[in-house]
């Protein structure tokens, strides 16, 4: 079910919004250099990716799948999990609308497996995948909708949000 949608920072917002779960639209080798991957990495520190690179060795998920890892310095801040929805295999890939939306849902279920009951979510694919935002809320409000859990979307894309809003 979705929660609550708005324009913003979300790693500023965690604490009031009540999120134990956060999740980063990330590939499948581990790095998080940029948009809500590097601000997860700024704000939990780099403990989050170096347990995502183990996790991709281990692991090696395919575009469409998830993965989970610690939360770093984030755990302070109620954050028992992030989840990795993986859009693209490597750092800068392609990605498209199928694949993340693959890739939500299987977030949303991995959330709901490791306990995550209001789960932040930004854009997946809208940053380097190059993905129009538009098109992409189209794609994850109705599984949101359907989620087990709380859905909270909350992206600097205007454009994104205020289609989510309709």
């Amino acid at each position: 079910m979705i929660v609550k949608i708005f324009v913003g920072n979300l790693l500023e917002e965690i604490e009031n919004l009540q999120l134990d779960g956060i999740m980063n639209a990330a590939n499948g080798k581990g790095p998080m250099g940029r948009g809500i991957a590097g601000a997860i990495k700024e704000y939990g520190g780099k403990v989050i990716q170096t347990d995502a690179y183990r996790i991709c060795k281990e692991l090696d998920p395919q575009p469409g799948q998830t993965y989970s890892t610690i939360s770093g310095k984030l755990k302070e801040r109620g954050i028992q999990r992030i989840i990795h929805a993986v859009t693209m295999k490597q750092p800068g890939g392609i990605t498209s609308y199928e694949i993340c939306k693959n890739a939500f849902i299987s977030a949303l279920k991995l959330a709901k497996e490791e306990g995550i009951k209001r789960l932040g979510c930004t854009a997946l694919g809208t940053g380097v995948g190059g993905l129009d935002p538009c098109e992409i809320a189209k794609v994850m409000k109705p599984i949101a909708e359907k989620s087990e859990i709380e859905v909270i979307f909350c992206d600097f894309d205007k454009i994104f949000i205020d289609q989510l809003l309709k």
